[in-house]
């Protein structure tokens, strides 16, 4: 992995995305037999860097052919690769312990646990991946419309390849 002058990470899009998205299933395997996602794990998306001043607009990081489109499309620099989701949960299922079951079924495949917070009703849990800054962050929401866990799992921020 190289960085650029400023020590930011230097990655494609395409394998920030492809990264994400093998976390995210991951993840959605952790709710076997109990919820699933809504949205597929090739469902991520870019966002600017919190506090990272854009720095380079791209006109096409992807190449030839490439589009909006893409998962992996970004027209900016730094970027951080994202998933949002939830997972519609069984009415009566104890949001806190799903989430201390999913955490321990994610500990077994090498993620790291960070801090677990809130109460049974509206646990949250961040956890790191086995790959160095990538994560995710996990919590329950007892809100309309029902019981849910709500996924986000985001890459560390990128510079785009010049």
């Amino acid at each position: 992995m190289r960085e650029d002058g400023a020590g930011l990470r230097v990655e494609h899009p395409r394998v920030a995305a492809g990264r994400v998205a093998e976390l995210v299933a991951e993840v959605a395997e952790s709710l076997v037999g109990i919820a699933a996602l809504n949205k597929a794990p090739g469902e991520v998306g870019p966002q600017p860097c919190e506090g990272a001043e854009v720095t380079q607009t791209i006109a096409d990081s992807a190449g030839e052919g490439a589009s909006s489109e893409e998962p992996w499309f970004v027209d900016y620099s730094p970027y951080t690769m994202v998933y949002i989701g939830y997972a519609q949960v069984p009415e009566g299922v104890p949001l806190g312990s799903l989430v201390v079951r999913m955490g321990e079924r994610l500990a077994a495949r090498g993620w790291r646990p960070r801090e677990a917070a809130g109460t049974e009703e509206s646990p949250e849990l961040m956890i790191e991946a086995p790959r160095a800054g990538y994560g995710a962050r996990i919590v329950g929401i007892t809100a309309e419309p029902g019981p849910r866990l709500g996924i986000y799992i985001a890459s560390p921020c990128f510079r785009c390849p010049d």
